[in-house]
């Protein structure tokens, strides 16, 4: 069962095996992310301490074969089924309709 949550840096765990890219001379990585995504990891993580300074936080699950999405409480209680576009516009800084 694969499941995560969207957490702060300082709270993260370490990324599952599979997940980590390992990094040698034949990657050729930028030094920094395009404009367009260093802007929205920037509005992904200030949605994030504002939607955590509420007690609240969205957790990801694939372990039924497609992504549920749920928000819930700093303990991980659900508060309520998101849909992905949902937590996209959260991501996105923008309030629910």
């Amino acid at each position: 069962m694969k499941t995560w949550a969207w957490r702060p840096a300082a709270t993260a765990t370490k990324p599952h095996k599979e997940c980590e890219i390992p990094i040698n001379s034949d990657n050729l990585l930028p030094k920094s992310p395009p404009p367009e995504i260093a802007r929205a990891i920037a509005a992904a993580s200030h949605a994030y301490e504002e939607l955590s300074a509420t007690g609240q936080q969205i957790h990801f699950d694939d372990s039924e074969g497609a992504v549920a999405v749920e928000l819930q409480d700093l303990k991980g209680n659900p508060l309520s089924t998101l849909s992905a576009s949902d937590a996209l516009q959260i991501a996105d800084g923008e309030d629910l309709k």
